[in-house]
């Protein structure tokens, strides 16, 4: 019998543009169906070394931001371990896509399925190849139309040579506050305290400027923002360093309030309220929206830039377009921190990752700039997919549930990768909004694999979805192929759940743990001790040899207390996590429920 050939070749377009060949769900589940009768090739798990201080940072990895996100070249490792030409891999919590980059990469196969439209629209663009050339030049004609209208908003004088065509980088802007006691409007970032916050001092009692008296900012009605200083671009001396700093002119401030009163003549998302637990943090400073995330003139500026988009005939550079849009939103965002260490520095995400937390302090970033910046790093990073891709592999991307894979056979697929939520570590609905109000496809909820308070979703409702997406993936599997699951959370029940979800789906063989850790540091893991450090990767065979067993540990302090002694005699100089990744890899391979357990605790008992 002929062997089938599982791939489309690219063919590229008259306008520049390389196009893979969409397939319809019938026709991949016609190619399923047929990859269920070539049989899979034995493989053994991963059992090379772990991933310690992996870069998440690149070419690849910097064209868009997403809140939970691995190396493309980490997951590439596993899929080439596990797979082998025209084999299928599956990821039902793309993400970011990043599986199908790695997929891509090693020429697998490839099918990519999220609830959320940001995972699928960040998803496709990634793992869809399109001629930087032409992509370059559309943006570079629509960055030169609304730079012309545009622009005057952030005209300047120079102070320091007089140019009267210097351009403001960013705008530091303030807090307000009604003092509790009096009434009146407290500007947080005031000649004193701003003195203060320039040398690193972490201020959240302030003393009102009119009666003196002192309050909490957290306590405090939240009035306005107000700018206080600007960064200068000037052409003509080109000042640098410190020397961009400009407090506000008379004119500087007319402008600003100018075109806060302004109507903006280009449609954009007012329509779309935020919902969610994350959003509610900001209910107290009047965001309900997410178009409110933003000042009035870098609204004004996306309001055009999207309009420009929209109206691309070519639907790829189109798409390619939105991608950049996207990938700067957060950029240009109330969401930017200024930093006394980055006093001066315009470009770069300095948001609070995987939340929506707005700063007493804000970077206001000139639009123009991050646009031009992310513009570059998309250009280099479809060249660099260009170089990499192998062009004969098939990428599937679709919208769905993980809990429902229907249209995928029983035992067709040859590798599983999935990066699920973590419990309720992150909103990924409430926050995503920021890009779905501009998508106009905004998520239901309903299938969302997580534990949510605001949907009312449990501990347990999580579990028992985690349950049905993990026996997706045993149905769909092939038997003796791989599941890799990546999970990380801080607190020890999580883990419980799912060490039960994953043996409830009878994933009950062979498993493996690796460890993956990266040089770069939440602000979370920066200055807590207990905050988990690193991923796991657990890789289930889907067998009915070697089968293990869970079970209960009669008394669980004592087996932890014990571990813990054990694993210091070796490891005297072990911090706070790598003990309690010791002991979460611990009870795994053991085969031992882990119950709730408070390791600082347990090491003040130690008195470790």
């Amino acid at each position: 019998m002929k062997q089938m050939r599982f791939s489309t070749l690219a063919d590229i377009s008259k306008n520049g543009v390389y196009q893979n060949k969409k397939l319809s769900k019938k026709e991949m589940c016609g190619l399923l169906s047929l990859n269920t009768k070539r049989r899979s090739h034995k493989k053994k798990n991963f059992y090379g070394d772990d991933f310690f201080d992996i870069k998440k940072s690149g070419t690849i990895y910097n064209m868009h931001i997403y809140w939970t996100k691995q190396n493309p070249f980490v997951i590439a490792k596993l899929v080439h371990h596990y797979t082998k030409p025209n084999d299928f891999v599956l990821d039902a919590f793309c993400g970011s896509g990043m599986t199908g980059v790695a997929a891509k990469i090693v020429g697998r196969n490839v099918i990519l399925i999220d609830l959320s439209p940001s995972a699928i629209h960040i998803s496709r663009n990634y793992t869809t190849l399109t001629d930087p050339e032409p992509f370059k030049d559309i943006f570079t004609k629509i960055y030169e139309d609304v730079y012309k209208e545009l622009i005057w908003m952030f005209r300047t004088k120079c102070h320091i040579c007089g140019n009267e065509n210097a351009l403001v980088e960013s705008t530091i802007l303030s807090d307000v506050y009604a003092c509790p006691y009096c009434s009146k409007g407290v500007i947080y970032g005031n000649e004193q305290r701003w003195s203060s916050l320039k040398t690193g001092a972490k201020i959240k009692t302030i003393t009102c400027d009119h009666c003196t008296s002192k309050f909490n900012i957290k306590d405090a009605k939240f009035l306005r923002r107000t700018p206080i200083e600007i960064r200068v671009r000037c052409n003509k001396c080109k000042v640098s360093g410190k020397n961009k700093i400009k407090k506000l002119s008379k004119e500087d401030m007319e402008l600003y309030k100018k075109i806060e009163d302004m109507r903006i003549p280009y449609p954009y998302p007012e329509d779309v309220r935020f919902f969610g637990w994350e959003p509610k943090r900001n209910i107290k400073k009047g965001i309900y929206y997410p178009y409110q995330m933003f000042s009035k003139r870098n609204l004004y500026v996306l309001a055009a830039f999207w309009d420009k988009i929209n109206k691309i005939e070519n639907k790829k550079i189109k798409e390619k377009l939105q991608f950049l849009f996207t990938g700067a939103l957060f950029n240009v965002s109330l969401m930017v921190r200024w930093h006394h260490k980055y006093d001066v520095v315009v470009t770069g995400t300095r948001t609070r990752k995987g939340t929506l937390y707005i700063p007493p302090i804000i970077n206001d970033a000139n639009p123009f700039i991050p646009f031009k910046v992310k513009s570059n790093t998309i250009y280099r990073g479809l060249k660099k997919l260009l170089e990499l891709y192998k062009r004969d592999s098939i990428c599937f991307v679709e919208k769905g549930s993980a809990m429902h894979l229907g249209f995928i056979p029983d035992a067709s697929i040859d590798y599983v990768y999935y990066d699920p939520p973590y419990g309720s570590n992150i909103d990924y609905s409430g926050i995503n909004l920021m890009w779905e109000a501009w998508l106009n496809d905004i998520v239901d909820t309903k299938e969302e694999v997580v534990e949510n308070v605001d949907q009312g979703k449990t501990i347990e409702d999580y579990k028992n979805m985690l349950i049905r997406s993990f026996k997706e993936v045993h149905r769909v599997l092939k038997d003796e192929c791989f599941f890799s699951l990546v999970f990380s959370y801080s607190l020890p029940l999580m883990w419980r759940v799912v060490q039960e979800a994953s043996f409830n789906a009878d994933f009950k063989s062979d498993f493996n743990i690796i460890t993956v850790s990266s040089k770069s540091k939440t602000a979370v893991q920066s200055v807590s001790l207990k905050a988990q450090q690193r991923f796991f990767i657990i890789t289930f065979k889907k067998s009915n040899m070697h089968m293990r067993t869970l079970k209960k540990c009669p008394d669980f302090n004592e087996y932890i207390t014990k571990n813990i002694k054990d694993f210091l005699l070796s490891h005297p100089e072990s911090t706070y996590d790598k003990i309690y990744d010791y002991l979460v890899k611990k009870c795994w391979k053991d085969g031992v429920l882990i119950e709730n357990f408070d390791l600082a605790k347990v090491l003040t008992t130690l008195q470790v």
